[in-house]
């Protein structure tokens, strides 16, 4: 039997469909980089998607603190290293760093994931096998907490998206990485033309 690795790590590459007009990594591509590591290391650990299935339970991907060092551009690699850190009270925590080829820090990530019965969609409070989730809760890619989201003043500017079939992921809902999508998309490009 092949043993536990809790650090997992992926390469990816920046593809023309990753990067904005600028060249520059979007941040939604980046963040499913992450996604796409966090669900392949489940699978490596048995708690991905094809043994909770099993179980009637999956993975929702709750909420996330990010801090960008520096975007790369298109063409290019990048080399995303990823760890669960244990419990915090109902969410299971999940970090990680995404480097350059040179070694050089992208970005570093904390994530907070909590496990659903796909039928009643209420939280499921325990997984099996879940001493190795805490072999690494004192790595950290981020030493402060997620906060929880507060809204405070009026809103600068509001506008509605249309939900479509392409948005959607096979739990039915909206995939995490479009949420990043339509929140760059209430900016203007000649805004986001001077800005990263």
């Amino acid at each position: 039997m092949k043993p536990v690795e809790y650090l997992y790590q992926d390469n990816f590459s920046i593809s023309t469909k990753d990067a904005d007009f600028k060249k520059y990594l979007r941040v939604s591509s980046l963040v499913n980089f992450f996604i796409q590591g966090a669900w392949k290391h489940a699978e490596e650990l048995g708690v991905g998607y094809s043994h909770l299935s099993k179980l009637g339970v999956g993975w929702i991907f709750s909420r996330f603190r990010i801090k960008i060092e520096y975007l790369p551009s298109w063409p290019g690699d990048i080399i995303l290293t990823t760890w669960p850190k244990g419990l915090d009270r109902i969410f299971y925590i999940r970090d990680a760093e995404l480097h350059s080829t040179d070694n050089k820090i992208l970005a570093s990530i904390t994530s907070a994931w909590l496990v659903v019965d796909t039928k009643s969609k209420r939280l499921k409070r325990s997984l099996p096998q879940i001493e190795f989730l805490t072999k690494l809760e004192q790595k950290y890619a981020i030493e402060e907490p997620i906060p929880s989201l507060s809204f405070e003043g009026i809103p600068g500017y509001s506008t509605n998206f249309k939900v479509r079939y392409n948005d959607i992921d096979m739990n039915m809902h909206l995939t995490t990485v479009r949420y990043i999508d339509f929140m760059f998309d209430t900016y203007d490009i000649e805004f986001m033309d001077k800005h990263i």
